[in-house]
């Protein structure tokens, strides 16, 4: 049988924008659902900030395995054991945050590969395959290839180091958590300040050299997301279900207010 396929991966490699949305709140299959529907092509499942419980992220990642589009799994700082039992049940892809060395994306491709590239256990990783695994050693090689390592580079120190992250092999992608990053440098919220510029172009530059895909998170000012797009960003947090929600919801309840008033200026049974 055809082996699995990591559709934000596959995006990727053909040099396309890959756009996520991350989730926090929403828990059920029908998430990924309407992610596809939106247009997005993975979703951001975060397991750091959010609620989600394991058998919840394997709904979820089987869910938008079906729908063509990409699971990938925020887990908590460190937590690789969790990591490699959220791959094991389905998820595409790992982001580890607050990568801040070589040592720490060096011991996320240990625990996440398997041998030769890694020391991951195999447990049969039957959900990726249709519960139709083939033999250990291919189904080892072909999850190798098709499983999405995310470093988040989040901290002054990740910037400084950024170069040497970028050159441990087995990382696939370094993705810049803007909001954290600039909290870090001092200038919360200050995405378009010299500072944030810079750190975002060292990392563009460090993942340039060293054949990593550059990511982005935490910007979502339309106009400076696009400019970084245009720099090089192609794996794209665009934001969370509870911001598109609200964003929506806020401008619909504007408008039926508006109706509301005009609607009170007007007598319902005039004489």
């Amino acid at each position: 049988m055809a082996g699995p396929k990591c559709a934000a991966l596959s995006r990727l490699r053909r040099g396309e924008v890959c756009l996520g949305v991350s989730f926090s709140l929403l828990r059920g299959p029908p998430a990924a659902q309407l992610a596809k529907a939106a247009g997005f092509h993975w979703l951001a499942l975060d397991a750091e900030h959010g609620c989600f419980s394991l058998p919840e992220i394997s709904d979820l990642c089987l869910a938008a395995a079906g729908c063509g589009i990409s699971g990938i799994v925020r887990i908590t700082r460190g937590d690789l054991g969790f990591a490699a039992r959220a791959l094991d049940v389905g998820a595409d892809g790992i982001i580890a945050p607050m990568v801040e060395d070589a040592d720490e994306a060096q011991a996320l491709v240990q625990a996440l590969r398997y041998p030769p590239q890694g020391a991951r256990g195999y447990g049969g990783s039957g959900a990726r395959f249709g519960f139709m695994p083939p033999a250990a050693h291919e189904a080892m090689a072909l999850l190798n290839r098709e499983t999405m390592l995310v470093a988040l580079v989040e901290s002054a120190k990740g910037i400084e180091n950024v170069g040497r992250i970028c050159a441990v092999e087995g990382v696939d992608a370094v993705f810049v958590g803007a909001s954290d990053l600039c909290i870090s440098l001092g200038i919360p919220g200050q995405f378009e300040s010299a500072a944030f510029i810079s750190a975002f172009e060292m990392v563009r530059d460090a993942c340039a050299e060293h054949g990593k895909f550059l990511g982005l998170g935490g910007v979502y000012d339309d106009a400076m997301t696009r400019n970084c797009v245009v720099k090089g960003a192609r794996l794209v947090a665009a934001g969370s279900e509870q911001s598109f929600f609200l964003t929506s919801a806020r401008k619909r309840v504007e408008i039926l207010n508006e109706s509301v008033r005009d609607g009170l200026k007007t007598p319902l049974c005039p004489s």
